[in-house]
């Protein structure tokens, strides 16, 4: 429960207390960041955001490894000014948002080899928890979503630089 300045402030769920109760208080006495076992609610994040990325690599028998990984990020952007109106046209005013985005991601990939065939599988995971809020007018947006990328390839080794390829991957195109 005491976290100051530039310290980590790690939440444990315990018998009677659970720790991310406290992820907030940590945050606004200066702890530079949290570990948490669960999602907290964006109003309980930095302002300004963090992103946190983990990966491993293990061998997997005499040919083979898997490689696992995780990326966080927490995204905060908004707007408050002022709109000045020209010579009588409509509208004038404020024009406040806030845009908040908390973005969860996994994978983990096995590949080896047989002979002259490789073969790799993985899946990655997404979570994305995401608000916009029109504070002039009191509309919210959520645009929360989760999605599942599966990935294969099987490959043989012709020799002298020659290879066939046969993959399968679902992906997403982002802005």
């Amino acid at each position: 429960r005491d976290a100051g300045p530039g310290d980590c402030f790690v939440a444990l769920p315990g018998q009677r207390v659970d720790g991310h109760e406290f992820v907030a208080n940590a945050l606004a006495r200066g702890a530079a960041g949290a570990i948490v076992m669960r999602p907290l609610p964006l109003a309980v994040l930095p302002r300004n955001g963090f992103v946190v990325q983990v990966d491993d690599t293990h061998p997997l028998g005499k040919k083979g490894k898997i490689e696992t990984g995780y990326r966080g990020a927490d995204r905060r952007s908004g707007n408050r000014s002022t709109l000045s109106v020209l010579q009588g046209a409509p509208g004038g005013g404020l024009i406040d948002y806030e845009h908040r985005e908390q973005f969860h991601s996994g994978y983990v990939t096995l590949g080896t080899s047989i002979g002259k065939l490789s073969v790799q599988a993985g899946v990655r995971a997404e979570a994305a928890d995401t608000e916009f809020d029109v504070l002039t007018r009191g509309a919210s947006y959520d645009n929360d979503y989760r999605s599942v990328f599966p990935s294969a390839n099987l490959a043989w080794d012709f020799g002298n630089g020659r290879t066939t390829r046969l993959t399968y991957s679902k992906r997403i195109e982002r802005p």
